[in-house]
């Protein structure tokens, strides 16, 4: 990749929550290592970020909800779960010369859900 590069890694608010299925969470959590060691890497000419987000109004998310049905039931502060388009621009943002001091970081997505306790 030639400087001025920049990658985004999608990963999830699952790397930071507890659930029932351990190496999915797990394996969304190497990503934020991975990102913070290809950060230094790549620094100065490549940046790197992750992108994490919560819980998104999707085909593949309604199939989730529909094999889990408290997953609709999540209290979002947002009051909704997030789009598709919403998620695209966060990485557009990432990746576009308006972030070109933001290297190794994680962006978390999810209308504040990781924010505070949820009722």
């Amino acid at each position: 990749m030639t400087d001025g590069g920049a990658v985004v890694l999608v990963g999830s608010i699952a790397s930071r929550e507890v659930l029932p299925f351990p190496a999915y969470g797990a394996s969304k959590a190497a990503l934020e290592s991975l990102c913070r060691q290809a950060a230094v890497e790549g620094a100065p000419g490549v940046r790197a970020n992750l992108l994490m987000p919560g819980l998104i109004d999707t085909s593949l998310g309604r199939l989730a909800s529909a094999a889990s049905p408290l997953r609709d039931q999540v209290k979002i502060p947002a009051g909704r779960q997030g789009t598709a388009w919403e998620i695209a621009y966060a990485a557009v943002f990432l990746l576009s010369g308006e972030s070109s001091y933001v290297t190794g970081q994680s962006l978390i997505v999810d209308g504040g859900l990781t924010s505070g306790p949820r009722a």
